[in-house]
């Protein structure tokens, strides 16, 4: 579980610095939302059953 949190803040990073230089509604920014999401439901399933 820790290095699910590991990737969720690493990719926090990622998109904060990508979303401050582009668009938010640019595809990378995008992508990047959605791996977040995926990592964050993830953590939150475990976390809960």
């Amino acid at each position: 579980m820790e290095q699910l949190l590991k990737k969720i803040e690493e990719y926090r990073y990622i998109m904060h610095e990508v979303a401050t230089k582009k668009d938010f509604s640019d595809p990378e920014v995008v992508l990047i939302s959605n791996k977040l999401d995926e990592l964050i439901n993830q953590y939150n399933r475990l976390r809960y059953y």
